[in-house]
């Protein structure tokens, strides 16, 4: 499964380049030595496979140095030549050789990377993130479609409320059957899923309600969290402040949990695009909503995982069924598409930003600085992976 992201994110990089002109060195899947290679006679483009199972890259023509180019092009200096006793015969130059010698310099070459405008630069790296979100977008759609009622037809749940569970003290505070929420907070929804994960993201804050059993009549405190929605009830608009939902504590942090059903949308291509379209936009979401989060400090460094917690995810979720491995397929390849898009080096947002300060400015930013950054942004992104990946193992072992 990570192959297949890779390569489909690489794939992005490789036909972009190609349609815009940039020469490609090398296509590999993997890193480390290589364990199969070929060369292309047509194109001399080098494809191959490489031993470590982790990234994979697309060599471009501008992207790096070439040292045997520079062995070939290398001209000693003279006065270097003689203090190392090597013999140099130079010829005489002449004013004429000296200006187009400089003008040699200056020659941009049409097949490189770097010398390609800053917006066919962010072209060529947006793609590979373009490519994951649309390989996303197509597991989505073949999710919604997976989603059946016990008696086989499609479920499509709507955003509107069709009845409320035991006890539900949504229905005690504000919420009624048949509304259509079209706003949790100020997050406009538009499907039963995006309405289930707003409440579940937002509920940040537990607070107690009493409750009065209706089989014992006593009374019961319940953990909640309290939102405000925007719904639609009997054509007017409401705002309802302060409906209540439960709360659920995980990993030592708060969500909302919906307690009530919906009706389905009528099944048809319009539906399953527009609720393809929602899950997919909400998947994307949800990568920013946890970026936020750590930030903020809402999730902890113990909520994130590596590799080897992704694959114990990937291994629950296929032991559940197509339905949940297709589900978290989608959504790894859309993290992966829009993580990549973040604007921090040596991730593909980050060179995008510079390419994006040098469009705006009509100056690229100085190439120091941006080494620098990129050692710090690689070291950090070392210094996360290891740290990661670590607490997912001692995770498997302290169970």
């Amino acid at each position: 499964m990570f192959g297949f992201l890779i390569f489909i994110h690489e794939l992005g990089h490789y036909i972009a380049a190609r349609i815009c002109g940039v020469g490609v060195i090398e296509f590999a899947i993997g890193m480390g030595p290589k364990i199969f290679s070929h060369v292309s006679k047509k194109t001399g483009i080098r494809y191959s496979v490489r031993l470590l199972p982790f990234g994979g890259f697309v060599n471009m023509v501008g992207e790096g140095t070439d040292e045997e180019a520079e062995k070939e092009n290398y001209e000693p200096d003279p006065e270097e030549a003689l203090e190392s006793g090597i013999t140099v015969i130079m010829p005489e130059k002449t004013d004429s050789d000296q200006k187009d010698h400089k003008e040699d310099k200056k020659e941009k070459d049409p097949r490189s990377f770097a010398d390609k405008p800053a917006w066919i630069r962010m072209i060529i790296l947006i793609a590979g993130s373009f490519m994951n979100i649309l390989l996303g977008f197509i597991l989505t759609f073949v999710t919604v479609l997976s989603v059946r009622t016990p008696d086989g037809r499609l479920w499509l749940a709507s955003n509107t409320v069709y009845g409320f569970s035991e006890s539900a003290v949504s229905a005690e505070t504000g919420l009624m059957t048949g509304d259509t929420v079209i706003k949790v907070g100020n997050v406009p929804v538009h499907t039963g899923q995006e309405l289930a994960y707003e409440i579940m993201i937002q509920g940040k804050k537990s607070e107690t309600y009493e409750q009065k059993d209706a089989e014992s009549g006593e009374t019961v405190k319940r953990g909640t969290v309290s939102l405000d929605l925007t719904v639609m009830r009997n054509g007017e608009k409401i705002r309802l402040t302060g409906v209540k939902f439960p709360s659920v504590v995980e990993e030592n942090t708060v969500f909302g949990m919906a307690d009530f059903n919906v009706y389905g949308d009528r099944p048809g291509v319009p539906n399953v695009i527009k609720h393809s379209w929602y899950r997919s936009w909400s998947s994307i979401k949800t990568v920013w909503d946890s970026v936020i989060g750590m930030l903020t400090g809402r999730f902890s460094l113990s909520s994130v995982s590596g590799p080897v917690g992704t694959t114990e995810v990937i291994t629950t979720a296929a032991k559940s069924g197509i339905y949940s491995l297709l589900y978290i397929f989608a959504l790894i390849a859309m993290n992966l598409g829009v993580f990549n898009l973040f604007p921090f080096l040596p991730l593909d947002g980050g060179h995008v930003a510079f390419a994006l300060f040098e469009l705006i400015f009509r100056k690229p930013i100085p190439k120091k600085v941006e080494q620098v950054c990129q050692t710090v942004g690689a070291m950090f992104m070392i210094a996360l992976m290891v740290a990661v990946t670590l607490k997912d193992i001692i995770k498997i072992f302290v169970r």
